[in-house]
């Protein structure tokens, strides 16, 4: 016959203390019971009996354990008459048997047992010393692994835990932090009020720029890498080229002019080959080039340059009408909203209407010169050049701010009369500063040959030679190179202006590899058109191999002997002349001799042709000197002229490509 199982409160016992206190954990039995979470409560019938409330999770061999009823017997009440365990003590010395706490004729036969996954009975018989009860220290141990990461959990395991953690911290703060540091640095280069204080360890261009530029750390803004590119993000800039040979076409077309009171052209222009802009002054001739479209040149940088030969300059006269016009834009008589390019007093001057700026080198009449007008808006500065020299600069100048307005050649919106009395050539805008380099460049590069399988210039001025039975060697010093391989090969650039007007300085540099240096001429000069009287070779071979060059001045000739030219070997020669300096003969960058005493150049003040690998002709007073003239026999490479003289370093830097 069954019987109900008495309630039992299992005590933990270590074997090893059996002899010691064994102290109750704070606990009231009932609270143990009813809310503990290692009680398993389930009643089961069974005959008509039930077996109610074991603490119980593991069985475990050898546990001592004490009925509940006895417990709660020799336990004191606690203020509220409650018995408490906590200051219950037994001196246990003989272990308990399970199966000896139960009266005679009572038995449990199954109970669910805690670890025994929910609502899954489990019947185990619980006889003898085959049950098996888990004790509260184990309990203990489960509750503190519990407590290291909410689970069971080892040591190692809430180590390797913990040091996760901060690895995931860590990481989302840096994530954070780039992603608030990116915010602040496009604050900073957006916004010019900004005060951020982050300090940028790269660039930050925004727009980025295009066409190969550079985002410059300092300022966050683009470095364009060649004249091509320019503006904010290195685009491609706004370009006019006016050539007027014999039209008033822009070479882009978008900027056609037209003609007021029939101008004309004149031959040659500052080419030689083509011609240029001709107007009369007393009969009021200019060009007008009407809007749309409009070209915007307020608040930004800009460079016009210009060939300009005057036949006369207005003198001896007030503000206005001592103008001699070359470009403009009129918007309105107000500061800063006219734009005027033009000759004052016989200087170059740019002017914004009350914002201006005027050259100091006075001009003269029929003359070619080149003038350069160069606002830079970034740093509120204008420029004007004359012959590629800087004459003046101011500070603190414009922004230009005309937002109206058609576009003059000839005359401007600023005094009245100021028509240009003369020829005008090659006009280009460009929507950019140009630096001095290039402005050097555009007013001294007469020619530039690369050879590169043709005879194009690649200089300022356009001036394509013409090969007669002529090869292409891959060969070359740079890339390709000229082939003259019979006695009827070379290269002819025409109408060459400086190099035919007395006085001036020049400079020829070239490569040369030679198969022969028993005479020969690389280098000759003669006019371009009329009647040849004078021609001379400037740079060729002696009968003994040595390099010869030649000049001419109002005494005759002028001569230089070189070194000795190795055949089948490339070699850079450069010949520069000035009336201070007078002649010398640079050789793979190095001086090698120069003229005394010092001369001036003569030649016949007409344009000129310059003949590569060949003497056409040999006439007049400097025609004969320490050249053996004849045929050049191989490769050339690398042909420039200049209409001023090089410095050392310039030709240094030439032969060292």
């Amino acid at each position: 016959m069954l019987s109900t199982c008495s309630n039992f409160y299992y005590l933990p016992f270590n074997r090893s203390e059996q002899d010691a206190n064994v102290r109750i954990t704070k606990l009231s039995l009932r609270e143990s019971l009813e809310k503990s979470d290692i009680v398993s409560q389930s009643t089961k019938q069974h005959s008509g009996a039930s077996c109610t409330r074991f603490i119980s999770q593991k069985i475990y061999p050898n546990t001592y354990v004490r009925p509940a009823e006895d417990a709660l017997a020799h336990s004191p009440p606690d203020k509220n008459g409650q018995n408490d365990l906590s200051s219950f003590s037994i001196k246990q010395t003989t272990p308990y048997n399970f199966a000896s706490l139960l009266p005679s004729g009572i038995s449990c036969v199954t109970h669910p047992i805690v670890g025994i996954k929910k609502n899954k009975a489990s019947s185990r018989s619980y006889t003898n010393k085959e049950n098996r009860i888990q004790s509260f220290d184990d309990h203990r141990k489960r509750k503190k692994r519990q407590k290291r990461c909410c689970c069971s959990c080892t040591p190692l395991c809430t180590f390797l835990s913990t040091m996760g953690g901060i690895f995931l911290a860590v990481l989302l703060a840096g994530i954070l932090v780039k992603i608030l540091s990116r915010k602040d640095t496009n604050i900073k280069t957006t916004t010019t009020t900004s005060t951020a204080s982050t300090t940028n360890t790269t660039a930050i261009c925004s727009p980025p720029c295009l066409n190969g530029g550079t985002c410059v750390l300092s300022n966050n803004t683009c470095l364009c890498i060649s004249d091509v590119w320019t503006g904010s993000q290195c685009q491609t800039p706004m370009r006019i080229f006016w050539a007027f040979d014999n039209n008033l076409l822009d070479l882009y077309g978008n900027f056609p002019g037209s003609g007021k009171n029939n101008p004309t052209y004149q031959s040659p222009g500052i080419t030689g080959y083509g011609s240029c802009l001709y107007l009369n002054g007393s009969l009021n001739q200019s060009v007008t080039v009407y809007e749309p479209p409009f070209l915007n040149m307020a608040y930004t940088s800009f460079s016009l340059t210009v060939w300009a030969r005057a036949n006369s300059f207005r003198t001896g006269c007030g503000i206005g009408i001592c103008d001699n016009a070359i470009f403009g834009q009129h918007d309105q008589n107000t500061v800063r909203r006219s734009l005027h390019i033009t000759v004052r007093y016989q200087t170059i001057y740019l002017g914004f209407y009350g914002d201006d700026i005027s050259g100091s080198l006075v001009l003269q009449p029929l003359v070619w010169y080149h003038m350069a007008f160069v606002y830079d808006y970034q740093n509120r500065e204008q420029l004007v050049y004359v012959n590629g020299d800087l004459d003046n600069s101011g500070s603190l100048k414009g922004p230009y701010e005309g937002i109206s307005g058609d576009l003059t050649i000839g005359t401007n919106g600023v005094g009245s009369p100021n028509f240009w009395d003369g020829c005008l050539d090659q006009i280009t805008y460009f929507s950019r500063a140009k630096s001095a380099a290039e402005v050097l460049r555009d007013a001294t590069l007469t020619v530039s040959y690369t050879f590169n399988n043709n005879t194009l210039d690649d200089g300022p001025l356009g001036i394509n030679g013409t090969g007669i039975n002529v090869q292409y060697s891959p060969f070359g010093r740079v890339n390709q190179s000229l082939k003259l391989s019979n006695s009827s090969s070379f290269v002819e650039a025409r109408g060459l202006v400086y190099l035919g007007t007395n006085g001036y300085s020049y400079s020829i540099v070239i490569w040369i590899r030679p198969t022969s240096v028993a005479g020969g001429t690389i280098v000759h000069v003669s006019p371009t058109s009329g009647t040849i009287t004078w021609s001379m070779p400037m740079l060729g071979f002696t009968n003994a191999g040595n390099i010869g060059v030649q000049s001419c001045s109002s005494s005759g000739v002028v001569s230089l002997i070189g070194p000795l030219i190795s055949t089948g070997v490339w070699t850079h020669v450069a010949i520069t002349y000035s009336s201070l300096n007078g002649l010398r003969l640079w050789i793979n960058g190095t001086l090698f001799n120069t003229s005394s005493p010092n001369f001036v150049w003569s030649t016949i003040n007409a344009p000129v042709t310059i003949t590569l690998g060949a003497s056409p002709s040999n006439v007049g007073a400097c025609a004969s000197g320490v050249i053996t003239t004849g045929q050049y026999s191989d490769l050339l490479d690398e042909f420039q002229l200049y209409s001023r003289e090089l410095l050392a370093a310039e030709v240094m830097n030439l032969a060292t490509p």
